[in-house]
């Protein structure tokens, strides 16, 4: 996860985000001055938040309606989106190949998307690393 300006871009792999990890987004939001100034982006390979983390956002949240792009192509994912959409009408779900109608939902400009863009990339990068084996040595 990682703030930029008033977006927040999460990136996720096939399982749930982790509890320290949703808290900290949790943390975040609450924290917020202006949260409905707050746009977040969210590229997931199938993980997806849990009955409880959704009601944890639905609770941060309250009666704010953040607009939320979620790129996957998980029917997993897309079904709890689904789920959170009926609470939040501003939460869109796209494609992999749509990633420029999510940052459009968002808002995002010029500057703005290829900062987005490239913070996903970069996360994406991350997750990919972190779940490869510690390397073997021989000694």
């Amino acid at each position: 996860m990682r703030p930029s300006g008033n977006f927040i871009v999460f990136v996720h792999g096939s399982l749930a985000p982790a509890a320290d990890e949703w808290d900290k987004l949790m943390s975040l939001f609450r924290a917020h001055p202006n949260l409905a100034a707050v746009r977040t982006l969210v590229f997931t390979q199938g993980g997806a938040p849990n009955a409880a983390q959704r009601a944890d956002l639905a609770a941060v949240l309250g009666s704010v309606k953040m607009p939320i792009s979620i790129i996957t192509d998980s029917i997993i994912a897309r079904g709890a989106g689904t789920a959170l959409s009926w609470l939040n009408p501003a939460l869109r779900i796209f494609g992999p190949n749509d990633f420029d109608a999510a940052l459009d939902h968002l808002g995002a400009g010029g500057t703005e998307r290829r900062t987005l863009r490239a913070i996903v990339d970069e996360l994406r990068r991350d997750l990919v690393t972190s779940s490869l084996p510690p390397a073997r040595r021989d000694f």
